[in-house]
């Protein structure tokens, strides 16, 4: 089963009472203790369809369909902690962008990679979930957030070529188009922002090698701990990421003995 880590549940909470929701009334309509969220408990899992539900609340409680890429929008740099600093401090946009895929690839169980494409380079966004409920506007708050992440770090106002979304066209669709000056292409065969390669490579103002390395070793740290409850489930999703990529169709029996299992323990 698909999880998120309780970090981005909490993360949506506080960005959803930020604009006006209760975050009383998010937990009670999820059937959370409000409680629940906090210190350790932020290490826990929840199904990634509880993801899904609780941005289907933050939209109907604010009454607001854009509330999504808005949320994005407001993301900051400064605000990710040490990863922020890693990234901050890194030679490219690439690079800086290598260490932020990877963090959410612990933080929620979906496919997130580099795809070279001619003279431009997809940034995927496969989510676990292909019909999950509210997906929708967990891809939508995520191109928002990498668009503005993006133009965080190089200083410039650097856009994807294009955007491609495997859902039909939405009501905030034009709103999305109006607000970054990229439309989104729907119905497409996966979820991804297209960037020119030349964009990606550009050096950032804040590159620092030898900071980079110190703030690159307390990432590493941090990120192992985030990392030991979903260590099995990142391994069998690299063996269907290999398959996906040969174009083929993995099997259980494959997939345990690339593990060195039995199909009963993959099973469990």
């Amino acid at each position: 089963m698909a999880t998120v880590s309780g970090i981005l549940i909490e993360g949506l909470l506080t960005s959803a009472a930020s604009r006006g929701c209760s975050r009383e009334a998010l937990c009670r309509a999820m059937g959370w203790d409000i409680d629940s969220l906090q210190g350790e408990q932020l290490a826990q899992r929840f199904p990634i369809e509880d993801f899904g539900r609780l941005w289907l609340q933050v939209v109907e409680q604010s009454g607001d369909p854009s509330i999504a890429y808005k949320i994005g929008e407001d993301i900051s740099v400064g605000e990710m902690d040490i990863l922020g600093y890693v990234m901050l401090s890194s030679p490219t946009l690439q690079d800086a962008l290598h260490y932020l895929l990877r963090a959410k690839r612990i933080l929620i169980d979906d496919h997130l990679m580099f795809v070279p494409d001619g003279d431009e380079l997809a940034i995927l966004y496969l989510l676990a979930e292909p019909t999950l409920p509210g997906g929708r506007y967990v891809h939508e708050h995520a191109c928002a957030a990498l668009i503005r992440t993006c133009q965080w770090l190089t200083r410039t106002d650097i856009l994807p070529t294009r955007i491609w979304t495997t859902y039909h066209a939405f009501p905030a669709h034009e709103d999305f188009a109006e607000t970054f000056g990229v439309r989104i292409t729907t119905g497409q065969r996966w979820n991804a922002c297209y960037y020119r390669v030349e964009d990606l490579t550009l050096p950032l103002v804040g590159a620092n090698e030898n900071i980079h390395a110190l703030h690159v070793e307390a990432l590493e740290k941090q990120l192992e701990q985030l990392l030991t409850p979903v260590r099995w489930s990142m391994q069998v999703k690299s063996k269907l990421e290999d398959a996906f990529l040969k174009a083929e169709t993995p099997q259980l029996s494959w997939v345990a003995n690339a593990l060195g299992c039995s199909e009963r323990s993959l099973q469990r």
